[in-house]
């Protein structure tokens, strides 16, 4: 990056690797798709359910065998075509030296006889999804043998990781919605580099200040139809937190009107 005038000339290298996928990645998206084409993929990953896979005297359907995954490594025979490298069947040149449009395939089994545990409702000699009385759906399956209440600690253990993980990110894109905001200011002061960095410093700080109230403020309506009190307390700690902030910018503001209204007393009356 260089400086000219004020001004800001900025200068990007692209770099591209080679990747091993199971899903095919779009080149024509690249910044210079030019020599960096990916051809078509034969096929994508994807997970079959045994039609006739029965736990005791029920039938295991594909939505309840799709939340098992496979931990037995299957070896089937090379095609025509195809070599095997390494547990997986490979088609190209030369598995050592994999190119760009090669393909590697390799396949995962859950045997027969495998322990699993389910959760869920018996239906017509099957199962299918629970509903409580909040509305919430139960049905869950997983290799090995788990009892019921550990299999539902578990599941609430996931779904509040991934809570607060949106969380996370909605906080985030209302920081980059307020830094948005304040962007044209920051764009007006880059006329001055060093003025520049001071003030995008500045909007990136208050930004992040007024981030905190709004989520905890969004948070808070989100909980008060499930748990007003959790909703609530929420509320009050956003109202706190924004009479703080306004406190703490009234303390650093009164020296400065106090100022202006001490000078404005002293001058002279104008004639």
């Amino acid at each position: 990056m260089c400086l000219t005038g004020g001004s800001q000339t900025t200068t990007t290298t692209y770099t591209y690797s080679q990747v091993w996928s199971d899903e095919p990645i779009d080149s024509s998206q690249f910044a210079h798709p030019e020599g960096h084409e990916n051809p078509a993929m034969p096929f994508t990953s994807h997970k079959y359910a045994a039609t006739d896979a029965k736990l005791g005297e029920f039938t295991l359907d594909e939505s309840t065998l799709s939340q098992i995954d496979g931990t037995n490594v299957l070896k089937p025979d090379a095609p025509d075509g195809w070599t095997q490298s390494a547990g997986n069947l490979y088609k190209g040149a030369n598995a050592a030296t994999p190119a760009v449009g090669d393909v590697r395939v390799n396949y995962k089994g859950l045997p027969s006889g495998t322990t699993i545990s389910v959760l869920a409702k018996q239906s017509s000699g099957g199962f299918a999804d629970y509903t409580t009385s909040n509305g919430y759906t139960i049905h869950m399956a997983r290799a090995g043998n788990a009892a019921a209440d550990q299999m539902i600690t578990d599941q609430k253990k996931v779904e509040s990781m991934i809570t607060w993980i949106l969380r996370g990110v909605g906080a985030f894109l209302i920081f980059i919605g307020f830094t948005m905001f304040f962007g044209p200011i920051a764009t007006l002061a880059a006329v001055l580099p060093f003025l520049g960095s001071i003030v995008r410093g500045a909007t990136a700080f208050f930004a992040f200040v007024l981030t905190i109230p709004v989520t905890l403020i969004t948070i808070a309506i989100a909980w008060l139809a499930f748990r007003p009190l959790i909703g609530g307390g929420m509320l009050v700690l956003a109202a706190v937190f924004g009479y703080l902030l306004w406190r703490w910018h009234h303390n650093r503001s009164a020296p400065h009107v106090a100022a202006q209204a001490a000078a404005a007393a002293a001058a002279p009356p104008a004639h």
